[in-house]
């Protein structure tokens, strides 16, 4: 059916040949490729010798020709893509091929048939080994490889690409090379064609272009990050939290997604909209030069090695395992907890505190129920700072003592359900749940059993014995000749009840010598030596008191007292006195000793800061009757006395 020399035109009325092609055909066989068309002289596969080239033709053929071939798709039958049929209109599949998905012609796989290599080009782009799974469209990356849609830079119509180089999508920005070549699937190309403005390749979110040329024959560069993003990245929104920051080889110290040498960890992280790693634990490793707020002061070092969480003594204890950046959003609205990524509060030049009995990410208010910008805390010691108002005081050591610090330490915890971290966390425990041991006990005063202290209660102004935090003390209490400044700044007649000034949680929760006036040894942690102001209880519990074993917390506030002994320590203007047989004991503001049985005071070993007892009654000593008479008492607040024996307070009620 097919002659030595096809006819290529023909009588329309008769079909009587014309015209033939001018070489002789071999068609002998159909099974194979090279049956239809040969790659090699003499081009007469029957392919090669009826659909010649032709330079004015829309449709001419480019890869098998009477003259030449381009090896182009040398093991399919031309059928296959190419069908055969009266049809023979330039828009037939005869000449264009018939529409199939992707891998109807460019293969199944990449395994480098899709560019000139494995390192470059498609591969960057789709290096997955499996058969494509994006025909449709959709993005198909895992965690190893990235998977873009054909789409994504190709029409998802039929196309033709006898002109040398594939179709490009507009928005692809793809600027074509100089010289066609052919990959090893027989597909052809330009070398030398770059993305220089691609959208694909800008800062992660969303902004204009920022890489260089990229060419898309060229290798990987080893500067990975630094293509997209900068090296460090100086712009948009990072240009901030990158200043000052050294080059690509430390994007790992923020970025956990990518390597020291920005190499791609997860891919499925990778352009997915989202900065992933920069958080407050990865940032805050190291200490900061502020750039926004308080430009050029420095923030501590919080987590890592040697940070202020790795510390002995914190919130976040290390039994709870490693800090996370949901352990910060407890308290910090700069982490948004229902993302747990950064908010809008973040890098606003403020410290952003979750309101604990709030709602949602409710901030702290001051003292008067106002808005409050808090960039910095701070503290005074010098005299006049402690004033018998000063629980009303919008000063920053008084408003987070009394709007954050006790307003978590209460008798219902952390109720804003977004101040949560960790597994088991509930709002009496709201980094995760460790077992602290059966001394915590609603007994002891914590808020639940297991649960953090309730400190709230413990400095009620109802209590008739405490230290002044919520209110002024109105009751026998040390004169201010036995006070440290600024403890003393009041004036009391002997026999009157008067105010005392009003403390803050800071007064006790700070450095040693000296305190610390612009940081907060609470907020975070600090070392055994440095979180109280003093040592609470005598070291060594069957000693005597000494020089070098005492209780120097006391002293701090409370002067006058020699550091041996057992007979001066509570003398004139002091708030106790002392019974030869059972120690010292808080004075009425008449001048009469309490007198609660030795026999149920707590021992000098317990060193639990805010612990409660049950069961005390009130004495029922003629001088003081006007007072207690009748009513039960409840021990909240204690401190050591010293020498070394835990005073309990009472509660009138």
């Amino acid at each position: 059916m097919v002659h030595l020399k096809p006819s290529v035109t023909s009588e329309v009325a008769t079909g009587v040949p014309v015209t033939f092609t001018s070489q002789n055909v071999v068609f002998t066989a159909k099974a194979a490729a090279s049956n239809w068309a040969k790659t090699s002289a003499p081009f007469n596969g029957i392919c090669n010798v009826c659909h010649t080239y032709k330079v004015d033709d829309p449709n001419k053929m480019v890869h098998y020709t009477a003259t030449s071939s381009d090896s182009h798709r040398s093991t399919t039958l031309c059928t296959q893509c190419h069908t055969h049929s009266p049809d023979t209109t330039y828009d037939g599949f005869a000449y264009k091929g018939e529409p199939k998905v992707c891998d109807g012609c460019h293969g199944g796989n990449n395994n480098g048939n899709l560019s000139v290599g494995t390192t470059v080009g498609h591969a960057v782009h789709y290096n997955q080994a499996t058969v494509f799974n994006n025909l449709t469209g959709s993005n198909k990356t895992t965690a190893t490889a990235f998977g873009f849609a054909c789409k994504n830079c190709h029409p998802t119509s039929l196309h033709n690409e006898e002109d040398g180089r594939a179709d490009i999508v507009a928005g692809a920005n793809y600027t074509y090379g100089g010289t066609t070549s052919t990959d090893a699937a027989g597909y052809t190309y330009t070398t030398g064609g770059t993305c220089a403005t691609n959208q694909c390749h800008q800062d992660g979110r969303g902004g204009a272009a920022r890489t260089p040329s990229v060419t898309w024959t060229a290798a990987k560069s080893s500067n990975n990050c630094g293509i997209c993003h900068g090296n460090p990245p100086l712009y948009g929104i990072s240009s901030s939290a990158h200043r000052g920051q050294t080059p690509t080889t430390s994007c790992n110290g923020c970025h956990n997604n990518v390597s020291a040498t920005g190499t791609i960890l997860n891919f499925l992280l990778h352009l997915n909209g989202s900065i992933e790693g920069p958080g407050c634990v990865s940032c805050h490793s190291k200490p900061i030069t502020r750039s926004k707020g308080r430009p050029g002061k420095q923030l501590s070092q919080i987590t890592g090695t040697g940070g202020e969480f790795g510390l002995a003594w914190g919130h976040k204890k290390s039994t709870r395992g490693a800090v996370t950046d949901a352990d910060c959003i407890v308290c910090h609205l700069e982490g948004s907890y229902a993302t747990g990524k950064r908010s809008t509060y973040h890098q606003d030049g403020n410290i952003d505190l979750r309101d604990p009995d709030g709602s949602d990410e409710t901030p702290i208010t001051n003292m008067s129920g106002a808005g409050w910008t808090f960039q910095r805390f701070s503290t005074s010691y010098a005299a006049g700072t402690r004033t018998t108002s000063g629980h009303n005081a919008n000063t920053i050591d008084n408003i987070i003592t009394q709007k954050f610090c006790l307003k978590c330490h209460d008798s219902n915890g952390a109720s804003n359900t977004t101040a949560r971290s960790g597994t088991g966390a509930t709002r009496y425990m709201p980094f995760g749940g460790v077992s602290l041991g059966s001394n915590y006990s609603p007994t002891n005063g914590a808020s639940t059993q297991d649960g953090l202290i309730n400190v709230f209660r413990q400095f009620s102004t109802a209590n008739s014995s405490k230290h002044p935090v919520r209110g002024p003390r109105k009751a026998g209490y040390p004169t201010n000749a036995r006070l440290a400044q600024p403890y003393n700044n009041f004036t009391r007649t002997a026999g009157t009840i008067a105010n005392s000034v009003v403390m803050n949680c800071f007064d006790c929760h700070n450095k040693p010598t000296p305190p610390l006036t612009l940081r907060t040894v609470a907020a975070h942690g600090a070392d055994a030596t440095n979180y109280l102001r003093g040592v609470p209880t005598i070291p060594s519990t069957a000693s005597s008191p000494s020089a070098s074993n005492n209780v120097t917390l006391c002293k701090v506030c409370h002067t006058g007292y020699a550091p041996g002994g057992t007979t001066s320590h509570h003398g004139t203007g002091s708030a106790y006195r002392r019974i030869p047989t059972a120690g010292w004991f808080p004075i009425s503001s008449t001048g009469a000793i309490c007198a609660i049985p030795a026999a149920i005071l707590p021992q000098s070993s317990d060193r639990y800061a805010h612990r409660m007892c049950t069961g005390l009654t009130c004495c029922r000593q003629a001088a003081c009757r006007n007072r207690y008479v009748g009513r039960a008492i409840q021990p909240v607040h204690r401190h050591v006395s010293m020498q070394g024996r835990m005073h309990s307070y009472g509660t009138r009620r």
